[in-house]
């Protein structure tokens, strides 16, 4: 029978981890930037790269600002040159892609 294979998890970073993701994606000035950089960036860029066009839904980060301390953590979750436009099928397969690499 087949069954999921279940990661180990660091439960105590894990939570601060996800403690420091709500805090910024509930901020009011995480939603003003994303708001501004959807109606600056209204395709997604990895299907425009392909010559598609889609409508981008999502902002992604470039690079995890989790993977950061501090300022340099704030300085990564909003920074605009570190977010992209993304559709929800490219935004799920990049995911699908990191969490493969990193597990």
């Amino acid at each position: 029978m087949p069954y999921l294979k279940k990661h180990k998890r660091n439960s105590c970073s894990d939570d601060l981890n996800r403690k420091e993701r709500q805090k910024v994606y509930s901020s009011a000035k995480w939603r003003k930037m994303r708001l501004a950089y959807i109606d600056r960036h209204p395709l997604c860029e990895i299907c425009q790269q392909k010559g598609l066009v889609e409508a981008a839904v999502d902002v992604h980060h470039k690079v995890s600002f989790t993977n950061f301390t501090g300022m340099k953590m704030i300085e990564m979750a909003y920074n605009p040159n570190n977010l992209m436009a993304l559709c929800k099928e490219c935004h799920s397969k990049i995911h699908k892609h990191h969490g493969k690499e990193q597990h």
